[in-house]
């Protein structure tokens, strides 16, 4: 949590400072959402499969409690400037595929790496600048506006994919 607060507020002070704020904006998001990508991964898969607890619904709990939280800590440090680095809807948007985004790194290739698909597609939009035309739009559904169709589309696939993923199948045994 406390990762979260500091790096979202010092990519806020960096994003008021220059003339990036949508991009500074969106990789504290994508920081945000993978700062608990590490809390998505099981301590013991043989612990996790004889314990009696019924873990999808303990992941799903975790995944909206978590998502939850990241929303409420970028809109409140958010809510502290005068205009707002993006709308609530972007914001509910956005972290909403990220966190599915993150939960599906933590299914695919573990939770000590869950963090790297959010970041990283975040970190494509350095790269490819917004195009509301074609493909793009689902590319850089991180950026698109708060009507984007395909934007909310992309969010929703991604979000609604990896809290199946994750709650049904739970997080990659860790190989040392």
């Amino acid at each position: 949590m406390a990762a979260v607060v500091v790096s979202v507020a010092a990519l806020m002070g960096l994003a008021r400072a220059t003339d990036s704020i949508l991009y500074f904006g969106l990789i504290a998001m994508a920081i945000a959402a993978g700062a608990w990508g590490s809390g998505f991964a099981g301590e013991d898969p043989e612990l996790d499969r004889t314990a009696s607890v019924r873990w999808p619904v303990y992941r799903a709990a975790h995944l909206l409690v978590a998502t939850a939280v990241a929303v409420g800590v970028v809109l409140a440090l958010w809510s502290t400037v005068d205009p707002p680095l993006l709308p609530p809807g972007v914001v509910w948007r956005d972290l909403a595929g990220l966190a599915g985004l993150t939960a599906l790194g933590a299914v695919t290739i573990g939770g000590r790496l869950a963090w790297a698909p959010p970041l990283g597609w975040a970190a494509i939009l350095l790269l490819v600048p917004p195009d509301p035309t074609g493909v793009w739009p689902v590319i850089t559904w991180l950026a698109q506006p708060e009507g984007s169709t395909a934007a909310l589309i992309t969010a929703v696939v991604l979000g609604v994919a990896g809290f199946a993923c994750y709650a049904g199948f739970g997080p990659r045994p860790a190989r040392w």
